[in-house]
């Protein structure tokens, strides 16, 4: 059987904004700095959408693009 990994991410979205946050892997107890950039933030009564950069100890992962869309 394969173990479980607990791990938690706090970051925050604000747009057009530089903001901080934390990844906390809790099973190898390790914590490792986030830096968000949200470019765009869109909240309506339908969906909420997040474009951002996402820097892992201020090194760039990647571009991202979440969307939720309320049924």
């Amino acid at each position: 059987m394969m173990k479980k990994s607990i791990s938690k991410i706090e970051v925050l979205f604000d747009n057009n904004k530089k903001t901080s946050g934390l990844y906390n892997i809790k099973d190898i107890d390790t914590t490792f700095n986030l830096n968000i950039i949200t470019n765009t933030l869109e909240i309506n009564e339908k969906s909420v959408i997040m474009e951002y950069e996402l820097y892992i100890e201020d090194e760039k992962t990647g571009n991202f693009r979440i969307e939720i869309i309320k049924e």
